[in-house]
């Protein structure tokens, strides 16, 4: 089983490298919202799953808007704490 953080990269299935921008827990499950490190255009949002001591990352398809309505903020709250927290150590 794999710990995945904020600001870890990771090399998805399509060997393309992504850095994981947030991590949240929503519904006791963990999602992370992932930007291409060579393209930052190309996001992805994907659910952390974890099975018989393995990780899985399972890409949230675009068209689930009612589950991604719900994570967007919460990945803006993460994202805002992390931001605070750079500040405040950088003063």
């Amino acid at each position: 089983m794999m710990n995945i953080n904020s600001s870890d990269i990771l090399t998805l299935d399509n060997n393309n490298e992504y850095v994981v921008v947030s991590k949240i827990v929503y519904n006791e499950s963990e999602y992370i919202y992932l930007v291409n490190i060579n393209d930052n255009s190309d996001i992805k949002f994907a659910e952390i799953e974890n099975e018989n001591g393995m990780t899985y990352i399972t890409e949230i398809n675009t068209n689930e808007i009612d589950l991604l309505e719900q994570l967007m903020p919460l990945f803006a709250k993460d994202s805002k704490e992390v931001l605070t927290h750079l500040k405040e150590n950088n003063d």
